[in-house]
């Protein structure tokens, strides 16, 4: 049986017969194509959407994810829950403007999930492949770095973490204003929601998300910076008592392929990064 709702009167006139073979084959701007899943851009009466749909997985593949001891991604409904969570927390997500379920074998079941489009956004990721962080002032950049940490911080506070957590799937306001920041997550189909996010999910998404910074040659400053705000503490206190966490992050980052960098940033020396900071 077909589940199906919509939240704009434009999307309920659309989307009136066949439902999900038109979800399946509608016109759009393809920006992420995996397997079963499409994501795809279209626009409707002057707005514009996200809907990314997900077919049959299959039985093979779910039972080779759970041999792997992998969660596998089953439809839309781990999205839907993970957007609503965090709209319900007050961490900036897409807004959900519709929703399908059909099947209940989930290895045949198909579902969509369509959010609204950020509006004058770019993901981070394009932010500092265009060099844009390099023309911040100091302060600037710095703010950008805090308001960063804040965001990922208070996410893994709601007990979500994302399993995708890398500069591309966090967006900013494409014409940066550093008086009123504005971060929203995207891409949480792979979301996990408990009471409290697991050590070893913590170091998953903070060594993924600093993997996906490396290569911009952020200094080790910034770095410190950045774990700084995102444990709310001092460095000396950063130093003392988050330390195996940092380092399990960053040898996270290590097993991602980049020793060179991660290499350079170094937790050994405590009375050299002290010094660094101006602290005695």
């Amino acid at each position: 049986m077909d589940q199906t709702k919509f939240f704009n009167d434009d999307l309920k006139n659309f989307f009136t017969d066949q439902t999900f073979e038109l979800a399946k084959n509608l016109e759009g701007d393809v920006f992420r194509q995996y397997e079963n899943r499409i994501t795809k851009r279209f626009s409707l009466e002057q707005r514009c959407y996200f809907i990314k749909t997900h077919g049959p997985v299959g039985w093979k593949e779910i039972i080779k994810n759970l041999i792997q001891l992998r969660t596998p991604v089953i439809g839309a409904k781990r999205e839907y829950d993970a957007l609503n969570h965090l709209s319900k927390n007050d961490v900036k997500c897409p807004k959900i403007m519709g929703l399908g379920f059909r099947g209940h074998n989930p290895a045949n079941s198909s579902s969509f999930l369509i959010t609204e489009e950020l509006q004058n956004t770019i993901s981070l990721e394009d932010f500092f492949l265009k060099r844009m962080h390099e023309e911040l002032p100091f302060k600037d950049k710095k703010e950008l770095i805090l308001k960063v940490a804040d965001l990922i911080r208070r996410m893994h506070a709601t007990g979500l973490n994302h399993r995708d957590l890398y500069l591309c799937h966090i967006h900013v306001n494409k014409y940066l204003d550093i008086n009123n920041i504005d971060l929203s997550l995207i891409d949480l189909h792979r979301a996990q929601i408990r009471s409290k996010v697991p050590h070893r999910w913590l170091v998953k998404d903070l060594g993924g998300f600093i993997h996906s910074v490396l290569q911009f040659n952020l200094t080790e400053r910034d770095f410190y910076r950045f774990f700084m705000a995102y444990f709310e503490c001092s460095l000396d206190v950063l130093l003392y008592k988050h330390q195996k966490l940092l380092q399990a992050i960053l040898d996270r980052a290590f097993e991602m392929y980049l020793k060179p960098q991660v290499k350079s940033i170094s937790l050994n020396d405590r009375n050299k990064v002290l010094s660094e900071f101006g602290f005695s």
